[in-house]
């Protein structure tokens, strides 16, 4: 296959056997639905204006040391973002569940 061809359907559908959405099964495909993301406890740091959840696992620290914060920072700063747009969750200082994120 030389560049620009298409794979056929079939190969395509193969490649993608699973979903990565969950589906009720109760639901028809037709029916859409809303998620509303709702705004965590305040266990977190961070305004969480952006809807973006940072997960550590730090069992020394609040949320990070200075060096992994500083990391954090430049990181966010790389996608034009800041402390403001994200929580920021110490895995290790909350028992939370992956849905009640």
């Amino acid at each position: 296959m030389g560049r620009g061809e298409l794979l056929p359907g079939f190969v395509i559908a193969d490649l993608y056997t699973t979903s990565l959405v969950l589906i009720d099964a109760d639901k028809s495909q037709k029916e859409t639905t809303t998620t509303v993301i709702n705004k965590p406890d305040k266990n977190y740091s961070g305004d969480y204006k952006d809807k973006i959840i940072v997960l550590v696992n730090d069992t020394a620290n609040m949320y990070l040391d200075e060096k992994d914060l500083s990391f954090l920072y430049g990181i966010l700063n790389a996608c034009k973002l800041n402390i403001e747009n994200i929580a920021l969750i110490n895995f290790s200082k909350n028992v939370l569940k992956f849905f009640d994120l």
